[in-house]
């Protein structure tokens, strides 16, 4: 379903980033098929519970995979960016490993939309956060994992009522 599937009253998020039509588009298209590269990526890995290492990183070419299928795809050319940099993080430690405002604004949307829905939904090895502790750890990450913008972004349209009700797109 993609990384915006339960994020909470996300069309008045994005609007909030002041994103034209075909932005918006182009960043639901990419949200939907962010991980699209992960079919060219072993199980194991992939199940894999807890963080992955630096090495283990390196061998994840789900990004790059992801970007490439949708190049040979034949979508639009400005979707590829966001599938292949929203493992990236502000302060260089995502991967692959650049840093800040070369990161795409849609890749940044995408990877703590990404973010929201691995902590509030149930995982093999742990049950979903509640949404305070997810609210904390946005906000501890912001300016580190997240695009400080678009942490502030998101918590400011957040309705906590509307969590687990609403769609992202």
């Amino acid at each position: 379903k993609g990384a915006f599937h339960r994020l909470p009253n996300a069309r008045r998020s994005l609007v909030s980033f002041r994103l034209s039509q075909e932005a918006l588009q182009i960043l639901h298209k990419g949200a939907l098929l962010y991980d699209i590269g992960k079919v060219g990526i072993r199980d194991g890995l992939l199940m894999k519970p807890g963080k992955l290492t630096r090495d283990a990183l390196n061998g994840l070419e789900a990004p790059e995979i992801g970007a490439e299928i949708i190049a040979l795809e034949g979508s639009s050319p400005l979707i590829a960016p966001l599938i292949l940099r929203h493992h990236e993080r502000p302060d260089g430690t995502g991967y692959p490993w650049i840093k800040g405002i070369n990161i795409p604004l849609g890749a940044g949307i995408i990877a703590a939309a990404d973010a929201f829905e691995a902590m509030t939904a149930d995982r093999i090895y742990r049950q979903a956060y509640p949404i305070e502790r997810v609210i904390k750890k946005l906000k501890q990450n912001s300016g580190s994992q997240f695009a400080g913008e678009i942490v502030a972004t998101f918590l400011d349209v957040m309705d906590n009522s509307l969590l687990s009700k609403q769609r992202f797109l």
